[in-house]
Parts: structure tokens; sequence; C-alpha cells
């Protein structure tokens, strides 16, 4: 399978995210919360819907993040349908809270398909090792991916 550049933001921003969550130790983030000055019920509730969506492996939609940049209104509509392709090739689910906001197209989640997840592993993979080599396109792809987790991709030693 080919994919664009927009995709493949998607497939491994969203994949080093998921990767976070999931190797994150339990609940860290909560200090963040706390400095906001949300009282302890607000983090409890934080807590307990990041470890629902984590334990169903949904990952929040973030763009800005994944593409490395502030989005365009012309970005926001490439971003939208770079996401509808990838659910049309059965590697993502978008998932939609219409429940709980009212209806909603918007998409503010999206779940991996197995097939999905496996392709992206190796995407993201595949991009890192390229910025460690110093491959310019690539190295933009995988800073842009990996900036969900916060690291960026080391340079291996001379």
């Amino acid at each position: 399978m080919t994919f664009s550049k927009l995709q493949t933001q998607i497939l491994t921003g969203a994949v080093a995210a998921l990767n976070y969550w999931l190797t994150a130790e339990p609940f860290a983030w909560t200090d963040v919360l706390a400095k906001r000055g949300e009282g302890r019920r607000e983090r409890e509730w934080h807590n307990a819907s990041i470890a629902a969506a984590v334990e169903r492996r949904q990952i929040q939609v973030a763009a800005e993040k994944w593409l490395g940049r502030p989005l365009t209104p012309s970005d926001a509509a490439s971003f939208s349908r770079a996401v509808k392709t990838l659910e049309a090739k059965g590697l993502i689910v978008r998932v939609s809270d219409s429940l709980v906001r009212g209806a909603s197209r918007h998409t503010r989640h999206i779940r991996f398909t197995e097939a999905g997840e496996k392709i992206a592993a190796e995407l993201l993979s595949q991009l890192t090792e390229s910025a460690e080599a110093g491959s310019t396109p690539a190295a933009t792809v995988a800073t842009s991916a990996t900036a969900a987790t916060g690291t960026k991709p080391t340079k291996p030693a001379a």
C-alpha cells in the first residue's frame, strides 16, 4: 500500500501517541491538571476517561501535533479527507462522540484496526530509521510523528 505524506503523518502520529499512552506511567500527567487548578474530582474524571480510551486503544486526533504546524482551513479539509481515505482502506476507524456532545460530524478520536496498527508501527520504525540516517523528508515526518510522545529521534553516535 502506498500513502501520501499526510496519510503517513496521520498514521505515524497516531501510533506514536498510542505507544506513548500504553507505556506511560499510569496517570503521570495528572500534575498538569493540578497546575491548571483543577480539583481532585476533575483529575479523577480525566484519569478515568483517559484510561478508558487507552483501554479501547482510541487516540485523540491531534492534527496540529502530527503535522508539526498550526492548521490552515485547507489543511483541515485535507486532513479530514486523508482520515476518510485511511478509514476506507480499513486501517483506522473514526470514533464519534456524538452520544456525549450531541450530533456531530467531527472526528475527535480514531482507533486502529489490527492491520492498521501493524502498518503504522512499521512506517514509524522506517521513518525513525531514516531520520537517524539524516534523510530530510523522512526526518520531518518522523519528528512530527513522534512529537506526540515529547521525544525526538536520536542521532546515531559518530
